[in-house]
């Protein structure tokens, strides 16, 4: 619709045309949660991977410290778009918009061996790590998206 014709359908009925601009959808125009997406470095799926990746770091006792979870970002982001760069308060800002691993950083490995009580803990923990050195070996084959974070975690 122009905007002559917007305008003296809002003089007829009485209405600001900003209103009916606003109720008005425009095919070229995107949502405004589009719009926030292409202003964040990290695609959604890129976020539930790294998410998974830390959740899975953590049941593993293994510490996400601030570097790790910078090194997965970036390989997920050098994956996509190289010559991006993440910003200087990233981390922060993911962590208040995704609370469920805001406490991934602040465990570490050896509050974990310090607060075990028994050798069936310290065993189980050898265990999964030993897992892990498995899962890693066998995505680094594989050279997937996968592969790339956990080739630089190695």
């Amino acid at each position: 619709m122009k905007k002559t014709a917007i305008l003296r359908i809002a003089k007829l009925y009485g209405i600001a045309e900003t209103t009916l601009r606003r109720h008005i959808p425009n095919p070229g125009q995107c949502t405004s949660e589009e719009t926030t997406q292409k202003t964040q470095a990290l695609t959604v799926a890129e976020k539930a991977v790294l998410v998974k990746r830390l959740v899975f770091l953590d049941d593993t006792n293994i510490p996400a410290d601030r570097e790790t979870f910078y090194r997965l970002a970036h390989a997920l982001l050098d994956h996509r778009d190289p010559n991006r760069e993440l910003g200087r308060d990233w981390l922060n800002r993911f962590l208040e918009r995704h609370l469920d691993i805001k406490y991934v950083l602040a465990k570490t490995i050896a509050t974990n061996r310090a607060n075990a009580q028994s050798w069936d803990i310290m065993d189980d923990f050898y265990v999964k790590v030993g897992e892990i050195f498995y899962f890693l070996f066998i995505y680094k084959q594989n050279k997937g998206i996968t592969g790339k974070v956990i080739n630089i975690l190695t």
